[in-house]
């Protein structure tokens, strides 16, 4: 996957597809953030939001965000993954995607899951990110988006045991 994404972005770079290397070193720091190499995830999400704001592409730059949500919460960062869940969600506002939409209000909450592990101020985190949750899923399965409905019901599973409902954690 590596080697496939740094050749289309060398190709890209060398035809000036600007768009399409922008979309190489998104999708290359996601690898990198699932590989565990955080440092090198953001070095090239940064290089993807750079390409994507000088396009002023706002969706895809929102789809950044949200790769920065999901290494911030690898990372184990969830004030970082809450700061950035937030601005993928200002972004999808704006451009009325309801993907982009649902997929910011399920790492909002998921985020704020993240967050109330330890926090004084759990039932605050929880009791919001229940409603970024519930959101999230109601959106989804009025539209069908089967895609990210797994996602939610993992981060409701989290919140359910954060809420000590182990069984019904089990069950998401």
């Amino acid at each position: 996957a590596e080697r496939n994404l740094r050749r289309s972005i060398a190709l890209c770079h060398e035809i000036e597809d600007e768009r399409h290397e922008a979309i190489g070193h998104q999708n290359l720091g996601r690898l990198r953030t699932y590989q565990g190499l955080f440092e090198e995830a953001e070095a090239e999400l940064g290089l993807a939001h750079s390409l994507f704001e000088r396009h002023n592409d706002q969706q895809a730059e929102g789809i950044v965000w949200a790769y920065r949500v999901l290494r911030a919460l690898l990372m184990n960062t969830p004030d970082a993954a809450l700061e950035a869940a937030r601005r993928a969600h200002a972004l999808a506002d704006v451009n009325h995607n309801e993907r982009d939409i649902i997929r910011a209000e399920w790492l909002i909450g998921a985020a704020l899951v993240a967050q109330a592990e330890g926090v004084e101020h759990a039932r605050s985190s929880l009791a919001e990110a229940e409603v970024h949750l519930t959101t999230a899923l109601t959106r989804c399965r009025k539209i069908n988006l089967i895609e990210l409905e797994p996602d939610i019901l993992l981060a409701w599973a989290k919140w359910h045991r954060r809420s000590g409902n182990a069984a019904q954690a089990r069950a998401d």
